[in-house]
């Protein structure tokens, strides 16, 4: 407990404030609390924006190189079509030779 004198008038008193400190250094605590999460957290948030930021620049890098690819597996897509239609036609006329799958 801590004792303070104040004057007052001209007049002495005595006054004990008992908790007051320790609620004021309480208080002070959680907010400096608070505050390092706060500070933390934007410090996050800060080194999450940079990496999107390389990732957007790498992507964006990259694109042309993205579409030529593309356009390679439309190819490749084209001919294996043509390919499985063949095998198909090839697998109908053997079974119409040898419907019963014999030698």
């Amino acid at each position: 407990m801590k004792v303070f004198l104040l004057k007052l008038n001209k007049v002495a008193v005595r006054v004990a404030i008992p908790f007051c400190c320790d609620i004021v250094s309480r208080r002070r605590r959680e907010v400096l609390k608070a505050k390092h999460r706060y500070e933390v957290g934007l410090e996050q948030l800060n080194s999450a924006a940079s990496q999107v930021s390389a990732m957007q620049r790498a992507l964006t890098k990259l694109q042309p190189q993205l579409v030529e690819a593309s356009k390679q597996v439309d190819e490749i897509m084209v001919v294996i079509e043509k390919e499985s239609a063949e095998v198909a036609k090839v697998e109908k006329v053997g079974i119409l030779l040898n419907p019963f799958g014999q030698n």
